[in-house]
């Protein structure tokens, strides 16, 4: 049998973090847990800032995280209207960033297949 994660121990303790703060809990035990085993200092008074900080070290260049994460918090349309940057700060692309419309691009189509077998009971996503 084949040993393949689907999902990583820390990505488990990032969404109980975040759920956490999103019920105005305090959500350093979690936090802390992610930054001890980086060896990082402990953070007190964790906020959803910190948690978007946290998120975007521990998942970078993991599939499509940072892309659902931004959907997610109402973050997109803002971080992708920003020119992209080198690791150095320089921008890496002279256009002005690219267009989200969060009014259809938040979610995907349902796919015809799957509303014809819901004998119409689905309902396609807005816009699209």
């Amino acid at each position: 049998a084949l040993n393949v994660p689907l999902m990583r121990y820390a990505e488990v303790i990032l969404i109980a973090a975040d759920a956490k703060l999103v019920q105005s809990n305090n959500a350093d035990a979690e936090s802390n847990m992610i930054r001890e085993r980086a060896n990082l200092g402990k953070l007190s008074g964790a906020t959803m800032t910190d948690l978007k900080r946290e998120r975007r070290s521990e998942l970078a260049g993991e599939i499509n995280y940072r892309h659902f994460d931004l959907v997610r918090w109402g973050d997109a349309k803002a971080a992708y209207s920003e020119p992209a940057h080198k690791f150095n700060g320089a921008t890496a692309l002279e256009t002005k960033g690219r267009d989200f419309d969060p009014e259809t691009q938040h979610v995907w189509p349902i796919p015809p297949s799957e509303i014809s077998a819901s004998n119409n009971v689905l309902k396609q996503n807005e816009g699209w």
